[in-house]
């Protein structure tokens, strides 16, 4: 799943800060096979999901590598991303730098699991690649930010990318490629090993052992099906599981106006009405909203996540089995339908639990988390509608801190490959922050801080 990019407009995203958690925070529990070479603690900059969601293949291969072995590798990545598999590289030169870049070429999802402190690029070469892997993708790394760069830390890395793989495909190499370290762990967890066949002919001794371990060949033939029997054995695959990992770094989401509770007084009852106006369909609130996007398409991003195309989801009541019809962000998505800013409203996320009002909490620290939130998500699967979206927004009345929106996108793009992002008619502005200079609407980011609070950058 691609979330839908910041607005042309407002300047390069800043690389992330990286954060540190358990590993069986992150993949689950693990086998006494599977914990024997296992790292105590993953470092990542990134997109934590992209460890929860969907399978994910090792893409490996010979620093120098052939043009045609550079070419296989760039199918072969293509192949997974259009099976919305996540292709997993470690960075290097040649076969690891082609796989990572023809999976974000591809519009697809790439983790790079490093043998160097996470925040650094190995080879320098590849520091843009590594920046645009941090702000859209994940890097991955064992190693803690002040480790020194050592030569005997790329075979562990190899092991831990074994890990967190689904499966592996060795494209090239050599009699002592380095390669062979995570072939040798892929086969020892039981996971499936793939060996493209020009490799796999040659007279090395690793090649026999692997292919007698169940290693399989390679070749244009048995590409696809060996692609789409590759099961996601490493996901964690409850809610009930989930950890931060579960839920987005960041995602975006669109707001019409601001407002701040305590500087309605100061501005009139004018102010008050406008607040009003949104739970009363009357007001035309959605009306001017619609009007604002067609005169004004360009100069809002808010135009870039609305439209005719887009399929609108209500944010559901805080307890679960309570009729949707007349909650205000039903009201507001159907509104919005009428308006052409939604094509359809479809009400695929429901709650499995009860949650506190956000809105009821007394201060920050009384507010649920965007991990309780979405533990107590239910998202209808895409085999029960129609059609898959084209694209999917989250509709609410409010958003404040951004926790029950982040937890909400989390929760659908989860499940639906497609872009999703959140629409909220009004933002909670910051107390100190003079409402009159606040732009409208606004396209915003929500921010998954490391200690589980959300962060809004309006």
């Amino acid at each position: 799943m691609m979330l839908p990019a910041r607005p042309a407009d407002s300047g390069p995203s800043p690389d992330p800060e990286a954060s540190t958690f358990a590993t069986t925070d992150l993949i689950g529990e693990l086998s006494e096979t599977e914990a024997k070479f296992a790292p105590s603690e993953l470092h990542l900059m990134g997109d934590w999901g992209l460890l929860r969601r969907g399978r994910r293949v090792s893409v490996i291969g010979s620093r120098k590598a052939s043009p045609d072995a550079l070419s296989w590798a760039r199918r072969l990545s293509q192949a997974l991303v259009k099976r919305q598999v996540t292709v997993v590289s470690g960075l290097a030169a040649g076969i690891d730098t082609v796989a990572h870049s023809t999976a974000i070429e591809s519009g697809g999802r790439t983790i790079a699991v490093l043998g160097t402190p996470v925040h650094v690029a190995y080879p320098k070469s590849n520091a843009a690649l590594h920046r645009s892997i941090v702000r859209q993708h994940l890097a991955v790394s064992q190693f803690p930010t002040d480790a020194p760069v050592r030569r005997w830390n790329f075979p562990k890395r190899n092991r831990t990318m074994a890990l967190l793989s689904d499966a592996t495909v060795i494209v090239a190499a050599g009699e002592r490629s380095g390669t062979i370290h995570q072939g040798s762990e892929v086969l020892r967890l039981g996971r499936p090993l793939g060996i493209r066949e020009c490799v796999a002919s040659k007279d090395y001794g690793w090649i026999s052992k692997f292919l007698a371990c169940g290693a399989t060949v390679l070749d244009q033939d048995n590409l696809s099906s060996w692609i789409d029997g590759v099961k996601g054995l490493s996901a964690i695959e409850t809610v009930g599981d989930a950890s931060l990992a579960a839920l987005h770094r960041s995602v975006t989401c669109g707001t019409y106006f601001a407002y701040s509770p305590q500087q309605l007084g100061r501005l009139g009852p004018g102010a008050k009405q406008r607040c009003r106006q949104l739970k009363d369909r009357d007001q035309g609130l959605i009306g001017r909203l619609s009007a604002h996007m067609a005169t004004q398409r360009q100069a809002t991003g808010i135009a870039g996540i609305l439209g005719p195309r887009a399929t609108l989801v209500p944010m559901p009541r805080h307890v679960p089995n309570r009729p949707l019809e007349q909650w205000p962000s039903h009201l507001l998505a159907c509104e919005m339908v009428s308006h052409r800013l939604g094509c359809q409203v479809v009400p695929m996320l429901e709650r499995s639990t009860r949650v506190p009002k956000s809105a009821c909490a007394q201060g920050k620290a009384g507010r649920p988390t965007a991990l309780t939130h979405y533990k107590s998500f239910r998202v209808r699967p895409p085999s029960v509608l129609d059609a898959t979206p084209e694209k999917i927004v989250i509709v609410d009345d409010v958003v404040t801190l951004g926790a029950t929106m982040l937890a909400a996108i989390s929760a659908v793009a989860n499940e639906y490959d497609v872009p999703v992002c959140g629409f909220a008619a009004v933002r909670t502005a910051k107390p100190n922050q003079p409402i009159e200079r606040v732009p409208d609407p606004e396209l915003c980011e929500l921010r998954l801080l490391p200690d589980g609070r959300t962060e809004p950058s309006f």
